[in-house]
């Protein structure tokens, strides 16, 4: 089980992938050729995707590589431009906003530098869960998802769910780009945590569905679009919230439909007054998202 991110693995794999070799970050950050060579093996191992191809002359970044590079680096700016804001700002207290990794990495991480630049005297801390929050871990704000109603707490909506079938290029040129909905269960189908989003899926175009022996019910969105790449069956992706699908693995085979009565949800306890500084964060992370200024007031007030 993934316990932890290897920050440490990842920030190697950036600075190879930068350098352009081994032997050139090496030389540059004054360590070990092969204390690099390990922190990538490691790296490549847990996602379980090559990420360079060795070539006499250096490296050469996978589309996985490249992928992976586009994100992690992000991730490193933002890990230092949060650096830079405890130093700036270590007197006060952080907004704390609790979340899955998923929907952090979708709706919350994308807006983050600009929300600190924008509103004085911001900080913020993720506290990443993989189950509903129920405040006590000092949150002050949570994105949820569900029906919206949740007791002690209010809810606004920030993301409408919407759910797309796919599968690897394999079985998606088998199945073509919109076969009839019942002949998706001809194959395996793979859920990432319960079978309510593909029967309700299949429920809007007249197919009963309930989960069968030969589907899988998988935890994690990397270990579950990972099983759809390698063919253990179809998936559903949600769209805005899991990373697009790799062309040049998959391809969907569906039309996309809304999740009735679910979506995501920014929410808060009834029982805290939110502190001025938090407002303000909810305010322009709604506004970012796309919520009206009706809906903020409702939320705040």
């Amino acid at each position: 089980m993934k316990n932890s991110v290897p920050l440490d693995e990842i920030k190697a794999f950036v600075d190879v992938a930068e350098a352009g070799s081994f032997n050139g970050a090496a030389a540059r950050l004054n360590v070990a050729h092969s204390s690099l060579s390990r922190k990538v093996n490691f790296l490549e191992q847990w996602l379980g995707e090559r990420l360079f191809q060795r070539t006499p002359s250096g490296v050469l970044l996978t589309a996985a590589g490249a992928r992976h590079l586009q994100h992690f680096g992000n991730a490193l700016e933002l890990i230092r431009g949060s650096i830079g804001t405890a130093s700036r700002y270590g007197s006060l207290r952080p907004v704390q906003i609790s979340a899955v990794p998923g929907v952090c990495l979708a709706l919350l991480l994308p807006h983050h530098t600009e929300l600190c630049e924008s509103i004085d005297g911001l900080a913020i801390r993720y506290n990443l869960e993989r189950r509903l929050t129920d405040f006590s871990d000092g949150s002050e704000l949570a994105v949820r998802s569900g029906g919206g109603s949740w007791h002690g707490a209010k809810s606004a909506l920030i993301l409408e769910s919407w759910v797309q079938p796919f599968a690897n290029r394999r079985l998606a040129t088998m199945l073509g780009p919109d076969p009839e909905p019942a002949r998706l269960l001809d194959y395996p189908l793979v859920h990432l945590a319960v079978e309510t989003a593909w029967r309700n899926w299949f429920s809007r175009r007249g197919v009963n569905y309930a989960l069968r022996d030969i589907d899988h019910v998988i935890g994690d969105v990397t270990v579950s679009n990972h099983a759809v790449y390698h063919g253990l069956g179809i998936g559903l992706h949600r769209r805005g919230i899991d990373p697009e699908p790799a062309p040049d693995k998959v391809r969907f085979v569906g039309q996309a439909s809304m999740v009735p009565d679910f979506g995501y949800f920014l929410v808060r306890p009834l029982d805290k007054p939110l502190r001025p500084i938090a407002q303000r964060y909810a305010r322009g992370l709604m506004q970012r998202l796309g919520c009206t200024t009706a809906e903020i007031e409702r939320f705040l007030g």
